[in-house]
């Protein structure tokens, strides 16, 4: 069974969606592995990375546009699975999202339990599976992080991109209160730093991670 990697922080503009580009295309390939990426943002921003709408040629599959296309992460929330990635590449695969899997915020305890079991199953086929997340509270984002089997956090070294850190590590906690599950913080990581301003930035995080490791351990 492939590894499910989810790539989350409730601050916007922190690399997420890049992240999950630079990582999917480094392990499908450098390292030769089949990869699957899965647009769980309603901003649809992974989704229009691979395919560009103002180009005729390049446009979204109608598998992914339709509301209910084998190819739209939607998918994942029905009982009998139809779904069907688009191969990008013989190692790489998406599943894409459209603005209306918004409406997936409101998708019962089931629902959520169906979108585990699908990804899980499916994910036998492939090396590593990475997950876009929403970057807002809710069942959208919960179902990413009970699914995986492991959450990396990317950052900037700003403080509202922290505040998006402890966001998302309250909804890892909120997990573990509702549904008795850990989620594993693979790690957390700095984005768009200019190296003028590393040792700077590192201290102010250092300084950061010190407070919320403490508070991450009371929460839990």
């Amino acid at each position: 069974m492939g590894k499910i990697v989810a790539i989350g922080n409730e601050k916007g503009g922190v690399g997420k969606t890049t992240s999950v580009v630079n990582l999917a295309y480094y392990f499908s390939h450098v390292r030769n592995k089949k990869v699957l990426v899965v647009d769980m943002d309603p901003q649809c921003n992974l989704t229009d990375k691979y395919f560009d709408q103002d180009d005729e040629s390049k446009a979204k599959p109608a598998s992914i546009t339709r509301k209910v296309g084998e190819a739209n992460v939607i998918s994942f929330f029905d009982e009998e699975f139809y779904g069907k990635p688009v191969e990008l590449n013989s190692n790489l695969h998406i599943f894409g999202a459209t603005f209306n899997i918004s409406s997936l915020n409101n998708c019962t305890n089931d629902e959520i339990g169906f979108f585990a079991d699908n990804i899980n199953k499916l994910s036998e086929q492939y090396d590593y599976v990475f997950i876009d997340t929403a970057p807002s509270v809710g069942n959208l984002q919960y179902s990413a992080l009970i699914a995986c089997d492991g959450l990396l956090i990317p950052t900037t070294a700003e403080e509202d991109s922290f505040q998006g850190v402890s966001k998302i590590l309250k909804s890892v906690a909120r997990i573990k209160n509702t549904y008795g599950l850990d989620v594993s913080v693979l790690g957390m990581y700095l984005n768009m730093v200019k190296k003028s301003q590393l040792n700077c930035k590192i201290t102010s995080l250092l300084s950061y991670l010190r407070i919320m490791a403490t508070w991450y351990s009371r929460l839990r």
